[in-house]
């Protein structure tokens, strides 16, 4: 699923991050850090070049810059599915 500036996953994300928020809001702000860990840790970074490997826990990853195509916000899973394994810098 892409939006119209062609970031994969983007509006999945966002809404998980509002509904981070609401939930946190509910249960309180003791758990409102583990809540948003938890959002931000379903989704990584991905190089789409060719002979890309890893996935990124953020998009200024050193690991990400001599990314010669775009790089995209991914599920984890999504990420592992297509083959991919941690970088060895941000994980």
């Amino acid at each position: 699923m892409k939006d119209d500036d062609g970031c994969s996953g983007c509006l999945l994300f966002w809404a998980f991050i509002v509904a981070a928020y609401f939930l946190a809001d509910y249960l309180g702000c003791s758990r409102e850090k583990e809540i948003r860990q938890a959002v931000s840790a379903a989704y990584v970074y991905i190089c789409t070049g060719p002979s890309s490997e890893r996935y990124h826990r953020t998009e200024n990853c050193r690991g990400l810059r001599n990314c010669s195509m775009e790089i995209e916000m991914v599920m984890v899973e999504e990420a592992e599915t297509m083959g991919r394994t941690p970088c060895k810098v941000c994980y």
